[in-house]
């Protein structure tokens, strides 16, 4: 993935995370929990619920 606002290459955005999905469960038909982990997640913890999940496409190299 390339981020176009980015002046370095392999560089990511301030507001992005890497985390590996440690747990799912389903809620509902159509609604999953993930519980995350991984650093630097702990902005996460203070009242955010909400967030978009970026999939890495299988049989790509780990991001890390």
């Amino acid at each position: 993935m390339v981020w176009s606002s980015l002046d370095r290459p392999g560089a990511l955005p301030p507001n992005f995370s890497l985390a590996r999905v440690a747990g799912v469960t389903r809620l509902g038909a159509d609604f999953l929990r993930l519980r995350l982990e991984g650093g630097d997640l702990g902005r996460f913890a203070r009242d955010l619920i909400h967030f978009r999940l970026v999939l890495q496409p299988p049989g790509t190299a780990d991001p890390a």
